[in-house]
């Protein structure tokens, strides 16, 4: 019998109210994207080309966004032990942001710390053209050390112990919630069809 020590748990459910947020970020999307984007561009330094509002204030009607993730937060909290009674009592939103993608784009290998958790909306998404987040194994670079010979090199067939990155499936109005310390990508896309999430980090206080 097999057993798992040290799991990594990841949260997905269906966002309620997902097709009006949906309308009103491909909206926005649509308007600014054509502006800029690769918002790095412009940076040297910078690998990464993706259209991102990350760090920006954007004018989008966030209280209305917000409450409709709140309950599957909150659900997802009591689950985990450190929502509810006796426990922490508020979910306390640090950061949001946009990321859209056409054909050639991508994001490189980061994460999301300091905060407890990190969740994505998938706003755009068809899993026929895009390509779904990857999560990177946190042990990987001892995994890729001690693992046996095994029968085939695809990641989506080896054992999780071993396997260097996860291909975590989703379809459009999935939100997926995951610890802010695991590292994640996008790999580059190969269509047209913009591919859009909303992000947050969140604090359980």
């Amino acid at each position: 019998m097999i057993s798992e020590l040290f799991p990594i748990c990841i949260w997905k459910t269906p966002v309620t109210g997902h097709d009006k947020i949906k309308e009103v970020i491909e909206k926005f999307v649509e308007e600014e994207y054509p502006k800029q984007s690769n918002t790095f561009a412009d940076n040297d330094v910078e690998t990464q080309n993706v259209f991102t509002t990350y760090g920006q204030t954007v004018n989008l009607p966030w209280n209305e966004i917000f409450p409709c993730y709140m309950e599957s937060v909150q659900t997802m909290g009591a689950q985990y032990g450190c929502y509810g009674e006796g426990m922490h009592g508020q979910v306390q939103v640090n950061s949001a942001w946009l990321n859209a993608y056409k054909t050639g784009q991508s994001h490189d290998i980061h994460d999301h710390l300091p905060g407890q958790f990190s969740a994505i909306h998938y706003i755009k998404y068809n899993s026929e053209v895009h390509t779904p987040t990857v999560f990177v194994n946190p042990y990987r670079q001892v995994a890729n050390a001690s693992a046996p010979q095994l029968k085939s090199p695809d990641p989506r067939l080896s054992p999780p112990m071993w396997a260097q990155r996860s291909f975590f499936p989703v379809e459009e109005g999935d939100l997926v919630v995951f610890p802010a310390f695991v590292e994640h990508m996008v790999l580059k896309q190969k269509s047209d069809e913009f591919r859009i999430t909303l992000s947050f980090n969140f604090n359980f206080v």
